[in-house]
């Protein structure tokens, strides 16, 4: 019995050791809703019904970086309902969503 407890406890602190932590965007946060979510390699594509990622205009189509917002060209006609999803095939990436 104490020999599963400890194992269980191992496991515990292995799983928390690979753990992440949420972080705030602060001053570069999002000022609408975000609906779709696309992780590539160490960028992060991010499609909603937003206009602005801090100050900078992003117009429903952002990616994050780790340390800032870059646009994608000229973004997408957010008041038809913005980007849903996000794929990728043949290594270019395709948005969805009510344009």
């Amino acid at each position: 019995m104490k020999k599963t407890i400890s194992y269980i406890i191992l496991l515990l602190l292995v799983i928390n050791s690979y753990s992440q932590q949420w972080i705030s965007f602060e001053e570069d946060s999002l000022d609408s809703n975000v609906r779709s979510f696309y992780p590539d390699d160490s960028l992060l594509y991010v499609g909603g019904s937003f206009h602005f990622g801090g100050t900078l205009s992003l117009m429903g189509a952002g990616i994050w970086n780790n340390v800032q917002w870059d646009s994608m060209e000229s973004g997408v006609n957010v008041g038809a309902g913005g980007i849903y999803c996000f794929t990728k095939y043949k290594n270019k990436l395709y948005a969805g969503g009510g344009f």
